[in-house]
């Protein structure tokens, strides 16, 4: 549901995403700072599997392919996609990464039980 939410802010923004006047660069800013956050709300109590990573990591292609302006018809594979941008795949690391600070944050929390079902 968060990667179609993402898209759409993503469609709906798309006079950024093809304007030639913006460079690359800040368009790639402009990706993680508007976009990301509304694919990654709530990632911390997610339950995730193999297949919600793939669909994470084919979420994040294709928004770079949108900045790029690369048709799903044309042979691009991914790698070059990513030199072009000068990057690399961050987003599901930066989920994994949120999910495992909410833990120790939980953790260190007395009134919060990871555990048992009865939370104070």
């Amino acid at each position: 549901m968060r990667i179609g939410m993402a898209k759409k802010k993503m469609i709906e923004s798309k006079n950024v995403w093809k304007d030639h006047n913006i460079p690359i660069e800040l368009k790639l800013k402009l990706l993680k700072c508007l976009i990301w956050p509304v694919m990654m709300y709530g990632c911390e109590a997610w339950s995730q599997k193999k297949d919600d990573d793939k669909r994470i990591e084919a979420a994040e292609m294709w928004f770079y392919r949108r900045i790029l302006r690369v048709k799903w018809t044309d042979k691009r594979t991914n790698e070059s996609v990513l030199k072009e941008l000068k990057t690399e795949r961050t987003l599901l690391n930066l989920i994994n990464a949120r999910k495992l600070k909410y833990v120790g944050h939980a953790l260190r929390n007395h009134r919060t039980s990871l555990i048992n079902e009865n939370c104070v």
